[in-house]
C-alpha cells in the first residue's frame, strides 16, 4: 500500500462566531489551510486552524474533496490543542472510524499507535514528523498522565510548528475515511 501524501499551505484568515470544543458561544481568528494529497485517491480539504476568545484553539474541517465519504469530517470531529509548556502544545488523538449505516457517517475512537500501520499502512510518526518534529506516544509517556486517558494517542510538538496538527488531523480523521473509498 503506497504511503499517504499530505500537502498543506495557508490561504488565508476569516473570522468565525460559533461555539468552541467546549460548547461556549464565541468568536476565533481562523486561518485556512489547504491541504492535499494522495491515499487511495486524491483529496483536498481546507481545514481552520480556531484560536477561540475564550483561549480554546481547534482545527475543524471547512470543506473536502475527494471523496463523498468525507462529508462526514466537514463541521465535525475537531481536533482540539492544548497548551503543555511556553514553548510545546499537544493534541490527543482520536481516529476516525465509519459506521455501517446509510447516510455512512463516522465517529472518533481511540486508537493506539500500530492502529495506522496496521490498518492504514502507514506509520503515523513518520507521517507526522514529515512536516515537523514531533514525538507521538501515549499520555502517560508524553505528558506523565496517570488517569483514566493514559493510554490514550497523543501528539508533543512546537507550538509554532503548525503543520503537525493539521497533517494529524488529516491522518487521523480523513485517511482512515478514505480507506473505504
Amino acid at each position: 500500500m503506497p504511503k499517504p501524501t499530505i500537502h498543506i499551505s495557508s490561504i488565508g484568515q476569516t473570522l468565525v462566531t460559533g461555539q468552541t470544543s467546549s460548547r461556549t458561544e464565541s468568536q476565533a481568528d481562523a486561518t485556512q489551510y489547504y491541504v492535499h494529497g494522495t491515499f487511495q485517491v486524491d483529496y483536498s480539504l481546507i481545514l481552520q486552524y480556531q484560536q477561540w476568545q475564550t483561549g480554546e484553539t481547534d482545527i475543524v474541517c471547512a470543506e473536502a474533496k475527494g471523496s463523498n465519504l468525507l462529508t462526514t469530517v466537514i463541521g465535525r470531529m475537531r481536533l482540539s490543542i492544548f497548551i503543555k509548556d511556553e514553548n510545546k502544545h499537544w493534541i490527543a488523538l482520536k481516529t476516525a472510524q465509519l459506521k455501517n449505516q446509510s447516510p455512512p457517517h463516522a465517529n472518533l475512537f481511540m486508537a493506539g499507535k500500530d492502529y495506522y500501520q496496521e490498518q492504514l499502512g502507514f506509520s503515523l510518526s513518520d507521517a507526522l514528523n514529515e512536516q515537523a518534529t514531533c514525538k507521538v506516544g501515549t499520555k502517560e509517556e508524553l505528558l506523565n498522565e496517570t488517569g483514566r486517558s493514559k493510554n490514550t494517542l497523543a501528539v508533543v510538538y512546537n507550538k509554532k510548528d503548525i503543520n503537525v496538527p493539521l497533517a494529524a488531523f488529516t491522518a487521523s480523521r480523513v485517511l482512515p475515511i478514505l480507506m473505504n473509498s
